[in-house]
C-alpha cells in the first residue's frame, strides 16, 4: 500500500487542485465543475447538431436515416 501514497501530503495538492477547478467552473458561471463539463458538451453537442437540423434537405436525410435503419434491422433479423 506504501507505494501508492505520495509522501507529503498528497491529498493536500488534490484538495487544493479541485477547489481551483470549482473556482475557475463558478467563475465561468457553473455552480461546479461537473456543471461546466456537461455545460460544455452540450453545446459542442449543439453546434455540431444544429447545421443538420437547418439544412434545407433535413428531412431527406432523416427518411434516408429512417429506411438505414429499417433496412439494418431486417438483415440482423435475417441473418
Amino acid at each position: 500500500m506504501a507505494a501508492h501514497t505520495a509522501p507529503g501530503g498528497g491529498l493536500d495538492v488534490l484538495d487544493a487542485l479541485l477547489a481551483g477547478r470549482r473556482e475557475l467552473a463558478q467563475l465561468l458561471g457553473a455552480p461546479s465543475w461537473a456543471h461546466y463539463q456537461v455545460s460544455v458538451e452540450l453545446l459542442v453537442a449543439a453546434d455540431r447538431v444544429a447545421p443538420l437540423q437547418h439544412a434545407p434537405c433535413s428531412c431527406e436525410l432523416q427518411r434516408l436515416a429512417a429506411l438505414l435503419h429499417a433496412r439494418r434491422i431486417r438483415a440482423h433479423q435475417h441473418a
